[in-house]
């Protein structure tokens, strides 16, 4: 089994001590209104006592899924005291992948065209399981988006998060979460960022691809209570299929009634909008009570066979190198206007 230095007992035990540390305080953005709300939850007839909501479970949840990616190649004692940990592979980037791409002469001549066969990349994490260094005091800007941001497929150096951070002179605070949609960027950012990450510049948020929703379950496999992320969007994928149109390859799959309310609450239109609606308001909500710059992007489309990173399904470096010259544009103006 491969090796995943953040799911050991021991790094587990010290993580969620962490979490109950930086969090034990935690109100997020809450103000009057939102306890109101919360209290709501409370409710009898959901089966709930008073109080019992615990954010720190839902980080545990999120730290979990998010690390649990990182499971090919582990280096374990990485040198630079900046990070955690690093991997030369990760999902959709694997080992196996690139071999299947080297023997096939097609993807072979796409992965040279594109410099990956004799330049390789490595992924360097945070004991948070970030793609950025230890968060520290210095000020940086925050970037929050899905694998786009994460930059699977690059090189750290390549990514429009450390392009844009180092043309400002920040630490780049790289949040991507591949596979996951706005609904958590936006929970995680709201409910966890500001006690994480100290003298936060600017946040930028890349839209990930619309219909995906991510929701927590109980993890059943423990005694004590624990919840895992489970990807609902999924449902709507056939196995061995790239998710790409999402909605063609569903409609092969449509038989039961439940799945057409699925399909209705993740891919039209007016309920993405209805959603998405209240997971922007609270970002910008945020920006707002921390006094910083929020610059929101669309999603990036991937064109088949032009610019793509190693795993030759994700924006490659040109890709990467124009976002960051609109993304340190928008910033130009927010920064002197202020």
């Amino acid at each position: 089994m491969p090796n995943n230095t953040f799911l050991t007992k021991q790094n587990l035990k010290k993580i969620k001590s962490d979490f109950r540390s930086i969090h034990k305080d935690n109100v997020s953005i809450v103000d009057e209104s939102y306890r109101v709300f919360l209290s709501s939850v409370d409710n009898s007839w959901l089966g709930r006592k008073d109080g019992d909501l615990d954010l720190c479970l839902l980080r545990e949840a999120l730290f979990k899924d998010t690390s649990g990616y990182v499971r090919d190649d582990v280096e374990i004692g990485i040198k630079d005291p900046n990070y955690f940990t690093a991997s030369r592979f990760y999902p959709s980037d694997t080992r196996e992948l690139f071999q299947k791409h080297i023997k096939d002469p097609t993807t072979k001549s796409l992965l040279e065209k594109f410099n990956y066969i004799d330049n390789p990349v490595k992924y360097k994490f945070n004991k948070f399981a970030f793609r950025c260094k230890e968060f520290n005091s210095n000020p940086g800007i925050v970037f929050l988006g899905c694998s786009h941001t994460f930059g699977v497929g690059l090189r750290e150096e390549e990514t429009f998060a450390k392009i844009v951070s180092n043309y400002f002179g920040y630490e780049c605070w790289n949040l991507g979460m591949p596979g996951k949609g706005l609904d958590t960027i936006s929970f995680y950012a709201c409910n966890f960022l500001q006690h994480e990450i100290e003298n936060i510049a600017a946040i930028v948020v890349t839209l990930p691809p619309p219909g995906r929703y991510n929701i927590f379950v109980n993890d059943n496999s423990t005694r004590e209570e624990q919840f895992l992320i489970h990807n609902l969007h999924e449902i709507l994928w056939t196995p061995d299929d790239i998710p790409l149109p999402v909605v063609n390859i569903y409609e092969q799959n449509l038989d039961e009634e439940g799945d057409l309310l699925i399909k209705s609450m993740l891919m039209y239109k007016e309920n993405i909008y209805k959603s998405n609606f209240g997971y922007i308001a609270g970002l910008n909500l945020l920006a707002e009570k921390l006094n910083v710059p929020l610059v929101i992007i669309k999603n990036i489309n991937v064109e088949p066979g032009k610019d793509l990173a190693r795993d030759l399904q994700h924006p490659g470096v040109d890709t990467h190198k124009n976002l960051s010259r609109n993304i340190i544009g928008q910033l130009e103006k927010k920064f002197y206007a202020e």
